[in-house]
């Protein structure tokens, strides 16, 4: 059945084979500040809604310290492109800033969790507005007392296009699925995820500059490294390859925004990533840093290799019910340097989380009077 549901995704994302068709693969990393600080890496540890971004199995992969019934993550981040703006990879920096957002939030109840994610980014030019959102829902569970999580669920992809007063929208659909494998050996941890394509189509009568978007399918795998628990500094390591599907016949969204149609996505892609972890404070501050290769997805554009760098800032602990419920709000920031590109993660709030991945459900003990 699962086979049967991941080739139908696939082959909803090929049907296209008329009008035109545009490629939007984000080649560079877009996520949260964490993600993005550590270079697009991470899948290994991906926990809570900071890691939904990485992999499916995460809304249920807690920290070892949460072990109570219920738990429940969020993270909040908006970033913008600077001066130097070449989002797509174009080969110049075009007039119109990008403006790029991620909202996730998880809840889970013992060993199974639900998470949604939603990112996007939208275009304001002097006469039509482009934005676009891909909202992945997954549910996931652990196995093996934590030592496997495994998650499932789909990718939607909306699209508006408006001008004039009026708009075209452009939705569709694909399966995802991936699995997370902590403390493997101690200090190792592995993951996978794939993700079908998905091929957004419009029902709109209106004269639209394309007819139809499309995301590829897409492959990725990861593994960490973590130091003990009582380690000072508290170190991780990770790295990431993501394999991004060709998509057929497609040309590059922002060239058709400027009046000029260039293929892309002929060819699937490659995208290795490295990124690290130190905590300088304990339970208040960490530092990250990391790198990824963005390949070319068209043949006027050149593959780049980013920097990125960032922190996170453990701000403050609320408690209620007696201390059963507590909220602990941190503040990330992440900065992706690249040529012709400068992204900064300035806004970004999160569930601040403490210790190693890998934690499960404890049943609390009776009194023993």
């Amino acid at each position: 059945m699962v086979s049967c549901v991941w080739l139908a995704g696939i082959l909803v994302a090929r049907a296209a084979d008329e009008g035109t068709n545009v490629d939007l693969t984000r080649v560079f990393v877009f996520a949260n500040a964490e993600t993005l600080a550590m270079g697009g890496s991470g899948s290994a540890f991906a926990f809570g809604g900071n890691g939904m971004v990485l992999n499916p199995a995460a809304p249920a992969n807690r920290r070892k310290e949460v072990t109570s019934s219920l738990f429940t993550s969020g993270t909040f981040n908006v970033t913008s492109t600077w001066t130097d703006r070449d989002l797509w990879n174009l080969g110049e920096s075009p007039d119109h800033p990008g403006y790029l957002y991620n909202l996730t939030g998880t809840l889970g109840v013992r060993r199974s969790a639900v998470g949604v994610l939603a990112g996007g980014t939208w275009y304001q030019l002097p006469e039509l507005f482009f934005g676009y959102i891909e909202t992945r829902a997954d549910f996931a569970r652990t196995f093996l007392d934590g030592r496997m999580v495994v998650g499932a669920g789909a990718r939607f992809l909306g699209v508006r296009n408006a001008s004039n007063g009026e708009h075209a929208d452009y939705v569709g659909a694909g399966p995802e699925l991936g699995a997370i494998f902590p403390n493997v050996a101690d200090h190792w941890s592995f993951a996978f995820e794939l993700r079908s394509g998905v091929h957004a189509d419009t029902a709109s009568d209106l004269d639209v500059p394309f007819d139809r978007a499309t995301l590829p399918p897409q492959v990725g795998i990861g593994i960490g490294w973590a130091s003990t628990v009582d380690a000072t500094p508290a170190l991780r390591i990770a790295g990431d390859l993501i394999v991004d599907g060709a998509v057929k016949d497609a040309v590059s969204l922002e060239n058709l925004l400027a009046d000029e149609v260039v293929a892309r996505g002929a060819h699937a892609t490659f995208s290795p990533r490295l990124g690290g972890e130190v905590e300088v404070w304990p339970d208040r501050l960490r530092l990250r840093g990391g790198t990824y290769y963005e390949a070319a997805r068209t043949d006027l554009s050149k593959p780049r290799v980013h920097a990125t760098a960032g922190y996170e800032l453990h701000l403050f602990e609320l408690k209620t019910l007696g201390g059963r419920a507590k909220f602990d709000l941190a503040w990330q920031m992440g900065l992706d340097v690249a040529p012709r590109y400068w992204r900064l993660a300035l806004i970004g709030l999160n569930i601040w989380g403490t210790g190693r991945v890998g934690g499960v459900y404890t049943p609390p003990t009776p009194d023993a009077g």
